[in-house]
């Protein structure tokens, strides 16, 4: 979208259909490298309660490491929290972006078949 003076000296706001689509599109291209970061975060903190836990008779983390587990835990809910809450404002966004570039197309169709009916 850009924005430019007119000749009444007021802003005219135009949009690229094809932009926002594309824009759209990129936007949802994101997601998975949220979804594999998220899964990254839990990957990390499985294998640490695995090795902290090798050898232990409950199959626990021992309790000199167990802390750092809670902690590395902590860390990663709020890393998937936040790319829960990244991700679906992308998604969002997205969406957003791709049904006004299509409700530009469709209003400029409409526009189109006026014009195209005058003088008929």
């Amino acid at each position: 979208m850009t924005g430019e003076h007119n000749a009444g000296g007021g802003q005219q706001i135009s949009a690229n259909p094809d932009n926002l689509r594309a824009f759209g599109n990129q936007l949802n291209g994101e997601l998975a490298k949220m979804d594999s970061f998220a899964a990254l975060a839990n990957e990390v903190v499985e294998t640490a309660r695995r090795e902290a836990s090798e050898g232990t008779v409950d199959h626990n983390p021992s309790g000199m490491i167990s802390p750092a587990v809670q902690s590395l835990e902590l860390v990663r809910d709020k890393i998937v929290n936040a790319v829960k809450q990244v991700r679906q404002n992308f998604e969002n966004d997205a969406n957003e972006a791709i049904k006004l570039a299509n409700d530009i197309d469709a209003q400029q169709d409409h526009d189109s078949a006026k014009i195209k009916g005058i003088g008929k």
